[in-house]
């Protein structure tokens, strides 16, 4: 062997030195060892993978833990009794938590609401508040988010098409008057002609601008998908409010946080508090002023995607700026495991109730153009409210 006995042994280990040259390494230990005759020792395993030796008094496993905690069921006392039994019989017709249909009728309300009528909460202070509502309904794909909030959003899917109707007739109407002035114009401009030179005076007196109507537009009861700008157009000709639905609110959420997009993440900060006037200053477009920008807002989102939005938004950076804490009417219901086939009738009078509230608020006025009706709490709802 290289080396012959322990006295060779022991020099050889001496000359090594504790340097990168020549450090020895683990390996190089055993391969001595086994140049040696040491011989690696034989592990019994047998009883790692034996029988059981006849137990079969195992205990029943005990589940994972879940990291979410239990969701109180909805209660249905919390909502007005002319949406109860509408909301319900949706829920149990469509087989989803009545969360869902719930907030999207509140929002819904709140937007016809919008800026026409403010809370005075306190008895003397000034201080006023708009009763204008954002929400957002979580859960996985396929817990009919989507087809509950479109159900809870019929009644203004129907405003918005009368209106529709209506405005279509008023604007041809008006482009009527426009050509019919048009002509008065070109007539008075042929007879101003034959007169100048007798009658100066009378020939001017034809020239002057006849006084054309404005050009009707529509009450906008919802909206799907606008830019900022143009957003910021429809609002300036509805400025006591609308509702804003994205099906998918992540869209909105993350393209606000872009670079380049703070000027529109601003304008979606000040629509909420709804009593605040806004104004775009743009080349192309020039300048519009909204006397007071209010939007409501509702969509969906799935809970991998709010929870990693909510880590950033509560993380200190950029994006804790309020914008998510204004989703007040958030909802993320436990949802059953089973499925029942429900097919049966609509209930027919509760429907009918709940959208007469819709429409009877479509229908409702401010104080003035410009100023809202204000609403005081009586002296025992003060008593609560302090």
């Amino acid at each position: 062997t290289k080396y012959p006995g322990m006295r060779e042994i022991t020099q050889q280990w001496a000359s090594f030195r504790d340097n990168k040259a020549t450090v020895v390494g683990i390996g190089s230990v055993f391969k001595l060892a086994r140049e040696n005759g040491w011989v690696r020792p034989q592990v019994d395993t047998s009883g790692l993978f034996g029988p059981t030796g006849g137990r079969d008094d195992w205990p029943e496993p005990i589940p994972l833990p879940n990291a979410l905690p239990r969701v109180d069921p909805f209660d249905e006392e919390l909502l007005p009794v002319a949406l109860r039994g509408w909301v319900m019989d949706t829920a149990h017709r469509m087989q989803c938590p009545p969360d869902y249909p719930a907030v999207g009728a509140l929002v819904g309300l709140s937007s016809l609401i919008g800026a026409r009528a403010v809370i005075q909460p306190k008895a003397r202070d000034d201080w006023q508040v708009v009763p204008n509502l954002w929400g957002a309904v979580v859960g996985r794909p396929g817990v009919k988010k989507s087809p509950a909030l479109g159900e809870a959003l019929k009644p203004l899917h129907r405003l918005q098409a009368n209106e529709f109707e209506l405005h279509k007739a008023a604007h041809e109407a008006w482009e009527l008057d426009c050509k019919v002035m048009a002509m008065q114009s070109d007539a008075n401009e042929r007879k101003a002609k034959g007169i100048a030179g007798k009658d100066p005076t009378a020939a001017r007196a034809l020239l002057e601008p006849v006084d054309t109507p404005a050009e009707p537009t529509a009450r906008r009861f919802i909206v799907n998908d606008a830019t900022v700008e143009k957003l910021g157009e429809l609002m300036q000709q509805n400025p006591w409010s609308t509702l804003s639905y994205r099906d998918e609110l992540y869209g909105l959420l993350t393209g606000l946080d872009k670079q380049g997009q703070e000027g529109s993440r601003a304008f979606y900060l000040q629509s909420y508090d709804g009593n605040q006037g806004y104004t775009f200053d743009r080349i192309g477009r020039g300048t519009v002023h909204i006397p007071r920008v209010c939007l409501a807002m509702i969509g969906g989102i799935q809970p991998g995607r709010i929870q990693e939005y909510v880590r950033g938004a509560v993380a200190g950076g950029s994006a804790d700026d309020g914008l998510l804490q204004r989703f007040g009417l958030t909802v993320w219901p436990d949802t059953k495991g089973e499925f029942a086939h429900v097919d049966q009738w609509p209930d027919t009078p509760a429907k009918q109730t709940a959208w007469a509230v819709f429409e009877r608020l479509a229908g409702l006025l401010p104080a003035s153009d410009t100023e809202p009706t204000v609403w005081r709490f009586d002296d025992a709802a003060q008593d609560i409210f302090v």
